[in-house]
């Protein structure tokens, strides 16, 4: 099974990456999860290293994507995380499921707004992989 985040700029596809990596590896879960984003940001803030080592994320091959970098075809569940990507990520039959998570935009890159966004699709992670704490 193949998940795909997907966002425009931001990064936020890929801290939706790197926590479904690792909430998927403790939920014994065997799937295999990529992001991207349809525009490639200028570089990743080190402030996202900080937020994801915070709660032991995996840090380990911080890659950012563009749709051409993916099996985006092949993609079984389609997550977007902001509405460029929802309203400009085509629909493809394969994708047998869709959402959109109404994460908060990342208006600036500091610690307090990617905690926070951190713990929102932490929460939302929780939902799409039936975690119960």
């Amino acid at each position: 099974m193949l998940i795909l985040f997907a966002s425009g700029k931001d990064i936020k596809s890929l801290l939706a990456e790197h926590i479904a990596k690792k909430i998927s590896r403790t939920a014994l879960l065997n799937v295999d999860i990529l992001s991207f984003n349809l525009e490639k940001p200028d570089s990743i803030p080190e402030l996202i290293f900080d937020v994801l080592r915070e709660k032991d994320y995996p840090i380990e091959n911080l890659v950012v994507r563009t749709i051409e970098d993916v099996p985006y075809d092949e993609a079984d569940i389609l997550i977007t995380l902001s509405p460029s990507a929802r309203d400009n990520c085509q629909y493809v039959r394969n994708h047998k499921r869709r959402e959109h998570w109404n994460i908060d935009e990342l208006t600036s890159i500091d610690l307090a707004t990617l905690r926070r966004i951190r713990d929102q699709i932490e929460s939302n992670m929780e939902d799409l992989f039936r975690i119960t704490k």
